[in-house]
């Protein structure tokens, strides 16, 4: 039985309004889409200004796309620096946060898991770089339990802030140690990794690892950073090793070498002899140690940390030579010259909680 006429006619209005409503939903999210893609090939091109302009028009027909505001967020970093790989030339900070923070709250998880990681990588970089670095940690720690196994920057800024600033050695250990294996390591960066791994290695007192990562710092620096304060660092701990086993030969070519390599990188030497000093307190001649960590002290009005290790082994000296007066004065001296560092290291902190306890209990 046909359909009368206007039975087909009520048809075809239900069909062009279907068609309608359909253009009215998809299409703008179609435009957006393509303006999405526009912008995203802008940057890949290094056109930021007509990416910026394509990934405004995508919001424009979709307010919500949060693949939109994270090109957005790219855009505000800027071109990279062709000098200096993993940074930018102009960027704003701010600017990319904002775009970034929309993004993740409009879904961007859900709708690109690749997008999704670069932006958290990002935003916990831009948060760093205004020195926030608790909300940078916050960004990192995401991308660290989202993508564990290619989180490498993650794991290198939050191993340097548990590191640095924070006092939290056995989370930096934990958390640098799969840094070299992340499928994103940087080859480039892997010494200071390694160096920072020896640091922790010597911290909870592990000869052995702190030897075989000294080691692979200074075997995997590129040609271009071979004077860099991270191989000078891992020479002074492989002198420190040695020291202890009373090697002072083997010690002293060590500590040459770090003394060589800051000459090369024309910094100053001076602030090496707090680690000189060091070396002979940790070889059991304490009267050397002493000589040697006095002599910097009396050039400088100020207080940093490597200038602050003399004042460390004066107090430890006085401790081993059993003289009370001294170490009393020097462990004050090292509270109170430390309290006012901006940042204090797992070592300073450490140092600081000991003489406060050792004074405490005179």
């Amino acid at each position: 039985m046909e359909s009368s006429p206007k039975t087909k006619w009520i048809y075809a209005a239900i069909i062009a309004l279907a068609a309608i409503l359909a253009g009215a939903v998809w299409g703008p999210k179609w435009a957006s889409s393509y303006y999405v893609n526009q912008g995203r090939q802008a940057i890949l091109s290094g056109d930021f200004s007509g990416a910026k302009v394509s990934l405004q028009s995508a919001l424009k027909y979709n307010s919500a796309n949060p693949l939109a505001y994270s090109y957005l967020g790219r855009v505000a970093l800027g071109p990279a620096d062709s000098k200096q790989e993993g940074y930018y030339t102009n960027p704003s900070y701010p600017d990319a946060i904002s775009n970034y923070e929309k993004a993740f709250a409009n879904g961007l998880a859900a709708a690109s898991s690749a997008n999704y990681k670069q932006a958290l990588e990002n935003t916990g970089y831009a948060y760093w770089n205004l020195k926030q670095y608790d909300k940078a940690d916050e960004y990192y720690l995401k991308q660290l339990q989202a993508f564990p196994g290619s989180a490498f920057w993650a794991r290198y800024f939050l191993g340097k802030d548990y590191f640095e600033r924070l006092n939290k050695p056995e989370e930096a250990l934990k958390i640098l140690s799969a840094a070299p294996v992340a499928t994103n390591a940087e080859a480039a960066y892997l010494y200071q990794v390694y160096t920072t791994l020896a640091r922790l290695y010597a911290y909870f007192d592990n000869a052995s690892n702190t030897k075989k990562y000294a080691e692979l710092a200074i075997k995997s620096v590129p040609d271009d950073a071979a004077s860099d304060i991270y191989i000078q660092i891992a020479h002074i701990l492989l002198a420190q090793n040695l020291a202890k086993e009373k090697k002072l030969q083997d010690t002293l070519k060590e500590y040459e070498v770090a003394v060589a390599l800051a000459k090369a990188g024309m910094g100053s030497t001076q602030n090496l002899q707090c680690s000189l000093a060091r070396i002979y307190f940790l070889s059991g001649n304490t009267t050397k140690a002493i000589q040697l960590a006095k002599q910097p002290l009396l050039q400088t009005n100020t207080l940093d940390y490597l200038t602050s290790i003399c004042i460390e082994v004066l107090a430890r000296s006085s401790i081993a030579n059993k003289n009370s007066k001294d170490s009393k004065k020097y462990m004050q001296e090292y509270i109170a010259g430390t309290e006012n560092f901006e940042q204090k290291n797992i070592f300073v902190a450490r140092n600081r909680d000991e003489f406060q306890k050792a004074l405490a209990s005179l």
